[in-house]
């Protein structure tokens, strides 16, 4: 008779024995890490954008035309008022570009007032008048604007007569044609006041010498 060469084994169930056989796997890299690294990049970009833009605006600051008022002075120097006459009075006002580049002003409004005026010494708008030519002023220097007013009244009471001076100008920037707009205030003006010596006076009458009889 044949034998069964089966042998009895002592090791345990089947099921234990065909465990299923591993492949070691790469990890992937974590996805965040270039989402960071584009961000970071995205944030020094923006700064340099910012340096750059604000680099750029001082610059423009720097190199821009600066229009101010360097000086006023009147014709006549000293007035000489009349009650029945107005009292012509011419100002002419010195612009000064201070900027690196030129100024070309194309609009301007000159505002003169009287310090401390009352109904019977007062300034005559309706003689108000402006010199209306444009200006091309170069880099460091002047130009003039003249603009002339009437005083109206009675003003002899006064030493001096007190002026201020408002000027709203535009301007344009030689090359770009970028416009600038400045309101200017000069500083005080005064014109001394002398008594008209030019009005007549009324005769004084003769006195008659009483004669004795």
């Amino acid at each position: 008779m044949a034998q069964d060469s089966t042998k009895p084994t002592n090791e345990g169930p089947i099921d234990e024995q065909l465990s299923p056989v591993t492949n070691p796997v790469k990890a992937e890299p974590s996805k965040w890490i270039p989402i960071g690294i584009s961000c970071f990049a995205l944030v020094i970009s923006c700064f340099s954008w910012w340096e750059s833009h604000s680099g750029r605006i001082i610059n423009e600051e720097i190199n821009r035309p600066n229009v101010a008022i360097s000086g006023v002075t009147t014709s006549p120097s000293v007035v000489s008022i009349s009650t029945k006459d107005k009292t012509i009075i011419w100002f002419t006002i010195k612009l000064k570009n201070s900027g690196r580049l030129t100024a070309i002003v194309d609009q301007h409004r000159v505002q003169p007032f009287l310090l401390f005026q009352t109904d019977d010494c007062k300034v005559d708008d309706a003689e108000f008048m402006l010199s209306p030519q444009s200006l091309e002023i170069l880099s460091g220097s002047e130009e003039s604007v003249m603009c002339r007013i009437a005083i109206a009244g009675p003003c002899e009471q006064r030493p001096r007569l007190s002026f201020g001076l408002r000027m709203v100008i535009r301007y344009a920037e030689a090359g770009s044609g970028k416009q600038y707009v400045q309101d200017l205030v000069s500083d005080v003006i005064d014109i001394p006041v002398q008594p008209d010596t030019t009005r007549s006076t009324p005769p004084k009458g003769r006195q008659r010498r009483s004669s004795k009889g």
